[in-house]
């Protein structure tokens, strides 16, 4: 067989096969073969690994991200009912004071109203079927706001008289004199009833003073409560190999090849005890703490061969620790030894990766501190293994 291509441009570099023998290849080995053996000879095994690999980092990171998502509504919702808690709080006195004034214009502004019936001899507009908010345009269906600028317009309890009158005019019909007798009784008593001699403690204003600076801080402090970050890629450039560390020297060895790769100089700083204080975790290697600086730990990230050094903070030094990955977001340190009080440690903290802080988890109970001391851990289905001299299971 011939390449036409080749035959052509007389280029090489294809490798040619008979179309039977490549059918053949195709139907050798089955993927939903019961033999699992049988799928490393699969011819898009490397294929469908890479894709499974690839696939189940996209689902963890997902499930990180509504995670997180989730978290930030959460935070907005309590937020939110905070604020509406204190807005309701500093507004219902003023709410309240609003609708008992609203209450009390609305009575003075009927009892003006019966005094210029009786001023006028003339029957109110009731007397002809009507009501009388009926008759002075709905009058409680008008916002309190146009009720307040009618009153603002008059100078004069007069001019106000006069313009409600006005309202009822060409519908007057003379009062009798019992009817004059009863309106005029019924006023005495509500004049005895309704005095309005509380009325400088009714229409005493509210307000309410705001700390404005506060107020801004408070903004701003919410405005820096929040910062989105990028975490490193879930896909990343090493999986399945081991990783050799010698001083400052870093090794990479990939079973795929079966070739070490040097890095060069990796970590920077003095080792000195982090036998088991090492590990690797979302394409970065970690160093916490050592003999000689239990207070900082170092990063590496393999995407950039940059080395990054930060304090630990938050929790005890980290000497002869133990660690283990959760495989997600989590380093979990174990024990330890401290120097300044010259004792073992039962501690369990924890490290995020995602915002790079530290947390007290609590203790691990055991008899001698020492057994959790440089000693190698594992992480599994929400536990920690801790080999001592027997396994120690830590929930």
């Amino acid at each position: 067989m011939v390449c036409a291509i080749c035959s052509v441009q007389r280029h090489n570099g294809h490798k040619l096969d008979h179309i039977e023998n490549i059918r053949q290849q195709c139907l050798k080995t089955k993927i939903n073969d019961n033999d699992n053996n049988n799928n490393k000879d699969i011819w898009c095994t490397s294929r469908l690994n890479h894709l499974w690999t690839t696939l189940q980092h996209s689902a963890k990171t997902y499930q990180s991200l509504k995670q997180t998502y989730d978290e930030v509504t959460g935070h907005f919702e309590q937020l939110i009912k905070v604020i509406m808690a204190q807005e309701y709080r500093v507004k219902k006195p003023i709410e309240d004071q609003m609708e008992k004034i609203q209450s009390t214009i609305k009575d003075i502004i009927k009892e003006i109203k019966d005094i210029n019936h009786l001023i006028n001899m003339a029957y109110p507009p009731e007397y002809f079927g009507g009501d009388d908010h009926a008759q002075t345009g709905h009058r409680d269906e008008v916002e309190m706001s146009q009720v307040i600028q009618s009153i603002a317009t008059c100078s004069t309890i007069d001019q106000y008289a006069i313009s409600l009158h006005g309202q009822f005019v060409g519908k007057r019909l003379a009062l009798g004199d019992i009817e004059l007798l009863s309106m005029v009784t019924r006023h005495a008593q509500h004049t005895r009833d309704v005095p309005y001699d509380d009325g400088d403690a009714l229409l005493r204003a509210r307000r309410v003073n705001t700390d404005i600076d506060k107020l801004n801080g408070i903004k701003k402090q919410i405005e820096e409560c929040f910062q989105i970050i990028d975490t490193p890629g879930v896909v990343e450039t090493i999986r399945g190999g081991i990783i050799s560390m010698k001083q400052q020297q870093c090794s990479f060895f990939s079973k795929d090849s079966d070739t070490w790769t040097e890095i060069g100089d990796t970590l920077q700083g003095n080792l000195h005890g982090v036998f088991h204080s090492v590990i690797y975790a979302h394409n970065n290697i970690y160093v916490f703490g050592g003999f000689f600086v239990p207070f900082k730990f170092l990063r590496y990230s393999l995407a950039d061969r940059q080395c990054y050094k930060a304090d630990i903070a938050g929790i005890d030094e980290c000497n002869a620790t133990s660690l283990c990955y959760d495989g997600d977001k989590y380093i979990y340190i174990i024990g330890g030894y401290n120097r300044n009080i010259r004792a073992y440690l039962k501690r369990l903290d924890r490290f995020d990766i995602d915002t790079q802080q530290f947390t007290r988890v609590g203790r691990i109970e055991v008899e001698n501190a020492r057994l959790l001391c440089s000693r190698f851990t594992f992480f599994l289905n929400n536990r920690i293994y801790i080999i001592i001299h027997e396994l120690l299971a830590v929930h």
